[in-house]
C-alpha cells in the first residue's frame, strides 16, 4: 500500500499563492456540522450580504494527535506548489488545473445530487464526462501522492528514486534543468492529451511525458473501472486523509540497495485506488484483473500471475476482493441507430455513447476496511479529516481494536508507523473515546542470505546489465519479469541447499575426494534444471563471498557478474569445468 507524505513547498520557490492539492469543492463536503459563530457580515459590490463560502473542517493534527478546526481555504494545500524559479509561465499549470477542476466539480455535483435524491438511481455520464473524471482522479493522485515529494528537487543529484539514471537521460534529452520541471511538464501533458476512442492517445502520451509516469496514466485509465460507493449504514462515514488520493490497496515488494539503504525498485500491484468525494460518497477504481472484473474468466489467470510477481504470492491478494461493486453499463448506438449494450466492432464507438452507473451500498465491514487502509497510511501525513465526531470515534476505535493480523504490523518500536499508530490512539482519547489498542510489534523480518544475494545479483543484471539480460533471454527463450523472478526464487533454493550441504560436510570427517564427489553429484542434479537457472546460480555463487556473513545486507566489495558461462555453450557442469 502506498505511503505518502505531506510535501514541503518547492525548493527555492518564491512566496506566492496557496494551492490546494485537494480542491475546495471537495473539502466543503467535509465541512464540520458544528461551525464557529460567524464573524462580521461581508457585502458584495451590490450591497448584498455574502454567504460564508469558507467553512471550517474538522481535522486531527497527526503531529500532536490533537483534534482541531481549520478553515477550508487554509487546509490541504501548499504555497507556490506549481511555481518554479525555472518555469517560463508559472500560471499555466494552475490555469489548466482550474479548468479541469471546474469540469470535475460539475460532474461530481451531478453525481452527488442524483444519489442524494435517488440512492438507487442510475447516473448517466457521457464519454467525455467519464474521461474527464478519470483524468481528474489521476491528476489528483499525481499531485497528492509521493510524486510531488519525489520530484521536488532543484537538481538530478538530489533525486533519490530508483529510476534516477532514466530520469537523468530524460532530462538531458528534453532539456529540463530540474526533476520538478519534469513533474510540471508531465502535469501539462496529462491534462492536454486528447483521449480518443481509437486509443491513439496511449501512444501519444508515451512521446509527450516521462515514460514511467505515462505508463501509469495509461494503466489508471485502462486497467480499472469506476465505481461509486456509499455506506449502507447511515451512521457511518468515509474519512479524508491528506494523502487519500495517493493511496492504493494492494501488495508492494520493494528491493533495497545494499550500499545506500534506499529503495532500488520493486513491484506494486494496485487492486484498488480511492477518491473520497464526501463522508457518504467514495469513488473506487477497481482493477479489471480481480476475479469478476471486466476481463472475465481470463482475469482469474491474470490475477494469479500478478500475485506470483511478489515475494509472498499467498499474501498478495486483495483485502477488498469481495467488494460488492460492478462495472458501469455502456450504451452504444449500433449501425441501425438502436441503443445497445454491446458492439462487435470497436470502430462503432462514438462521442454519443453513454455510461450508466449505480451507487453501491457498502456493508460496515467494507467501509471499515477502506477507512483502515486510509488510516494505515497516515503515519507520514500531518492531518486527516472527519465530518462527525461520534463517527470519527467509532471509526478510530474499530481500527485500533482490529486484530485480524492483516494491518498494524510494525517492525519494532522505532518504526515511524508505530509512532503514527500511537498518535491515532492519542487522538481517539482527545476526541472522547477510549479503547485498548492492538497491534503487532516484531523485530524486522529476517531474510536468508541466499534470498538476498539472489535478489541483489538478479535484479542488478535485469535492470542494469542489458548484455547479460540478453544472455538470460537467449538461454530461457523468455524475457518476462515473471519467469525471471521464478528462476531467481529457485536459484535462492539451490544456493540454500549448497550452503547447507557444505555446513553438514564440515561437521563430519570426510576425505577430500569424498567431499568433491558429493559436490559434483549436487551439480549433476542442478544440471538437470533449465540452463538459465544454472547460469544465474553461478553468478550468485560467485558473489556469496562479497556479502558480509554477519550483516549480509552490507557488501564488502562490488558484484562480479562476468564469467565463462557468458561465452561457453552447454550447461552447468561445462561452465564449471570451463
Amino acid at each position: 500500500m502506498a505511503q505518502t507524505s505531506q510535501s514541503s513547498p518547492p525548493v527555492g520557490a518564491a512566496r506566492g499563492r496557496y494551492h490546494h492539492y485537494i480542491p475546495r469543492f471537495i473539502l466543503r463536503n467535509f465541512a464540520a456540522d458544528d461551525q464557529p459563530p460567524p464573524g462580521p457580515v461581508k457585502f458584495d459590490k451590490k450591497g448584498k450580504a455574502m454567504k460564508n463560502r469558507d467553512p471550517y473542517i474538522n481535522v486531527v493534527n497527526l503531529t500532536t494527535g490533537i483534534p482541531e478546526q481549520r478553515l477550508v481555504s487554509k487546509q490541504y494545500g501548499l504555497t507556490s506548489m506549481y511555481c518554479d524559479e525555472n518555469c517560463g509561465e508559472p500560471e499555466e499549470v494552475e490555469e489548466q488545473l482550474s479548468r479541469l477542476e471546474g469540469r470535475a466539480a460539475q460532474i461530481i455535483a451531478k453525481v452527488k445530487k442524483l444519489f442524494a435524491e435517488e440512492p438507487d438511481g442510475v447516473l448517466t455520464l457521457t464519454r467525455s464526462e467519464r474521461n474527464d473524471l478519470r483524468r481528474f482522479l489521476f491528476v489528483m493522485k499525481y499531485r497528492n501522492s509521493n510524486f510531488y515529494q519525489r520530484y521536488n528537487h532543484d537538481t538530478i543529484e538530489d533525486y533519490t528514486t530508483h529510476d534516477k539514471e532514466r530520469m537523468r537521460d530524460y532530462m538531458m534529452e528534453r532539456g529540463f534543468r530540474s526533476p520538478r520541471d519534469v513533474w510540471l511538464d508531465n502535469l501539462r501533458a496529462f491534462m492536454d492529451i486528447e483521449m480518443d476512442m481509437t486509443l491513439q492517445w496511449t501512444r501519444d502520451i508515451m512521446q509527450r511525458a516521462y515514460g514511467d509516469d505515462a505508463k501509469m496514466f495509461i494503466a489508471h485509465a485502462q486497467q480499472s473501472f469506476l465505481a461509486f460507493c456509499r455506506p449502507e449504514d447511515e451512521d457511518e462515514e468515509f474519512l479524508l486523509t491528506a494523502n487519500a488520493y495517493g493511496i492504493f490497496e494492494g501488495p508492494s515488494s520493494s528491493l533495497i540497495d545494499a550500499d545506500t539503504g534506499l529503495t532500488a525498485g520493486g513491484i506494486r500491484t494496485e487492486w484498488h485506488n480511492f477518491a473520497p468525494v464526501s463522508p457518504t460518497l467514495m469513488i473506487v477504481l477497481r482493477s479489471n484483473f480481480l476475479p469478476g472484473g471486466k476481463t472475465g474468466t481470463l482475469g482469474i489467470s491474470l490475477y494469479q500471475q500478478l500475485k506470483n510477481r511478489h515475494s509472498h504470492p499467498d499474501e498478495a491478494g486483495s483485502a477488498l476482493q469481495d467488494l460488492p461493486v460492478k462495472c458501469c453499463t455502456p450504451v452504444y448506438n449500433d449501425s441501425l441507430g438502436d441503443r445497445v449494450n454491446e458492439i462487435s466492432d470497436p470502430g462503432d464507438m462514438s462521442d454519443k455513447d453513454i455510461f450508466e452507473f449505480h451507487c453501491f451500498p457498502l456493508p460496515s465491514r467494507h467501509v471499515s476496511l477502506i477507512n483502515t487502509v486510509m488510516l494505515e497510511e497516515t503515519s507520514q501525513t500531518e492531518y486527516f479529516s472527519f465530518k462527525t465526531r461520534s463517527t470519527a470515534i467509532k471509526t478510530l476505535t474499530t481500527y485500533l481494536e482490529r486484530d485480524d493480523g492483516a494491518f498494524k504490523k510494525f517492525s519494532g518500536e522505532q518504526d515511524p508507523r508505530y509512532a503514527g499508530f500511537k498518535r491515532l490512539n492519542h487522538a481517539l482519547h482527545r476526541l472522547g473515546g477510549s479503547t485498548t489498542a492492538k497491534c503487532s510489534v516484531t523485530r524486522p523480518l529476517q531474510t536468508h542470505m541466499t534470498e538476498w544475494v539472489s535478489m541483489v545479483v538478479g535484479m542488478t543484471i535485469y535492470e542494469e546489465k542489458p548484455r547479460l539480460r540478453q544472455r538470460y533471454e537467449e538461454l530461457s527463450r523468455s524475457g518476462s519479469l515473471e519467469n525471471y523472478q521464478i528462476d531467481l526464487d529457485q536459484v535462492s533454493r539451490m544456493l540454500f541447499l549448497h550452503i547447507k550441504l557444505d555446513a553438514w560436510m564440515s561437521r563430519i570427517a570426510l576425505l577430500h575426494k569424498r567431499r568433491l564427489r558429493i559436490r559434483t553429484s549436487l551439480l549433476h542434479v542442478f544440471d538437470q534444471l533449465p540452463r538459465q537457472r544454472g547460469w544465474l546460480y553461478l553468478k550468485c555463487l560467485r558473489n556469496l563471498r562479497n556479502f558480509d556473513e554477519d550483516d549480509f545486507y552490507r557488501m564488502s566489495r562490488g558484484l562480479e557478474l562476468e564469467g565463462p558461462e557468458d561465452v561457453l555453450p552447454g550447461g552447468l557442469l561445462k561452465w564449471v569445468r570451463g
